[in-house]
């Protein structure tokens, strides 16, 4: 006899969240999507709690039931194996990979577009498709660089380990475990995006910049195409060139504008042109994800114990 039945949803889950009531056994349900499904609707009644991933779904639920969650995310997909996904997939070389995900049944549209251009996709990449329980294609068994299955449990890990890049159906569970799956091994270099955004601030600066040398006296219409001009020609070094961002050079000696270097340097401040979206962001995430973290640190602290599901 089981201590909690945990429940995903599902038809098949049904039968077996009322007998656990029947028997006294606690039901813990876990509603993935914003809205709840018809089977976790017939089982919620049954339920000791209902966990759920959106502070949207609560208003759908029982008050004396509901509890946000967020998704459980299988901690184990973070420590994959890239040779051993390598070797499961029979791949022989360093192609990049392409996983596409079309859920635990299948989408027949996502496996009916992957396979009709994977012809040309296998040039490049190598591909691995979990395709759904009775979608494999028989006729592509042994393709080269295609590695096909209906559903991955333990070899996941490893799979998301070698993967570049994912393919996957919207679903709920999916778009979370792919989230923390990238998001665990993120590295930020601030000093790299400083860079990349200083190089495209003259560009943004120019409105600024014009109206600054219309204060010094210069015709607004005149300014503005050769401001379209030296921007073209900047552009055209920086994207077909491969050099740096000299629109600033162009403008301090292009005597229209009257405006030395040191003065346009005032005008690339990246303050300038972000509005409130840093404040918005502390407030995100001081109103809304701190709180939300602290609550489930709360719940968890000091609980241990074994648990047969």
């Amino acid at each position: 006899k089981p201590d909690v039945i945990f429940s995903k949803g599902g038809f098949v889950s049904v039968p077996v969240v009322i007998a656990g009531k029947r028997n006294h056994v606690p039901v813990i349900i876990h509603e993935s999507d914003m809205t709840p499904g018809l089977a976790n609707k017939i089982s919620i009644p049954s339920a000791y709690k209902v966990c759920c991933n959106f502070p949207e779904t609560l208003k759908a639920l029982p008050a004396d039931k509901a509890v946000l969650t967020g998704s459980p995310i299988r901690q184990e997909l973070l420590a994959g194996n890239k040779d051993k996904a390598r070797e499961f997939c029979g791949f022989t070389s360093d192609k990049p990979v392409i996983m596409v995900v079309g859920g635990s049944l299948g989408a027949a549209a996502v496996n009916s577009a992957i396979r009709s251009i994977l012809p040309e996709l296998l040039k490049d990449f190598n591909v691995i498709h979990l395709c759904g329980k009775g979608k494999l294609d028989p006729s592509k068994i042994n393709w080269d660089g295609y590695a096909q299955f209906e559903y991955i449990q333990e070899e996941l890990r490893d799979l998301f380990a070698l993967t570049d890049i994912v393919i996957s159906r919207a679903g709920a569970n999916a778009i979370c475990e792919l989230l923390v799956n990238i998001s665990s091994g993120l590295v930020v270099y601030p000093k790299v995006i400083e860079s990349r955004v200083r190089s495209e601030l003259p560009f943004m600066a120019m409105e600024n910049i014009m109206m600054e040398a219309v204060k010094r006296g210069g015709n607004r219409q005149e300014l503005h195409e050769k401001i379209r001009l030296h921007s073209l020609a900047a552009g055209k070094r920086v994207k077909e060139d491969g050099l740096d961002n000299d629109l600033i050079r162009r403008i301090s000696e292009d005597p229209a504008f009257g405006v030395d270097e040191q003065t346009l340097n005032t005008c690339l401040n990246p303050a300038d042109y972000t509005g409130r979206s840093s404040e918005q962001t502390e407030e995100f995430v001081n109103g809304y994800v701190l709180p939300r973290l602290g609550a489930a640190e709360e719940a968890a602290a000091g609980r241990e114990g074994e648990l047969r599901v």
